[in-house]
């Protein structure tokens, strides 16, 4: 992973500058019913699935975020700036939470309505 983050690697400004980050980016080439269609799918230059998996800080975690981006190309250009966000907000709401000197309550279950 130390290419991953070397200067001019695919995560090379993963870091967030207050905690060191670590993790992976990805690309994966597909051809589905969707692209097929279209006229994507040219052998050699199949479109591609961006993804990002972070975690932080880096000597002890606390946060794990998977960010996969459908039809997203390279995982660094599109699927780690969505990581890099959500880790901006939980550290945010952590730092909220600790500088007022109370914990955030978090909803424990979630709900979804059928269309």
């Amino acid at each position: 992973l130390d290419a991953v983050y070397a200067e001019g690697g695919t995560a090379g400004n993963a870091d967030l500058g207050y905690v060191v980050v670590g993790g992976k980016t990805g690309t994966a080439e597909y051809c589905d019913d969707i692209a097929r269609p279209l006229g994507y799918c040219v052998p050699g230059s199949w479109p591609a699935h961006a993804w990002y998996a972070g975690y932080a800080p880096f000597e002890n975690p606390e946060i794990l975020i998977v960010a996969f981006v459908y039809n997203g190309g390279e995982g660094s250009g599109i699927a780690l700036p969505v990581v890099q966000e959500t880790m901006n907000a939980y550290f945010q709401l952590k730092a909220n939470a600790e500088s007022d000197n109370r914990e955030i309550d978090l909803p424990t279950e979630t709900t979804t309505e059928e269309p």
